[in-house]
């Protein structure tokens, strides 16, 4: 049997820094919509940028 990591990252997901998170969209490695619902960050989907005002406003609805 073998172990792996499950990625559950280390603190809050929204106290990561948002242009992390653009990166990762552009990257293929998450959603925008997984961005903005598990990390609080509204990206662009054109740009690969982050909506700053739309990311403040999410986060403290969310928070």
């Amino acid at each position: 049997m073998n172990n792996t990591g499950g990625g559950g990252g280390h603190g809050h997901p929204f106290d990561r820094e948002p242009e992390r998170e653009a990166r990762d969209v552009r990257n293929e490695f998450v959603s925008v919509e997984a961005a903005s619902a598990e990390f609080g960050v509204v990206v662009d989907p054109d740009a690969f940028v982050v909506d700053e005002a739309a990311t403040v406003a999410l986060r403290e609805v969310r928070s």
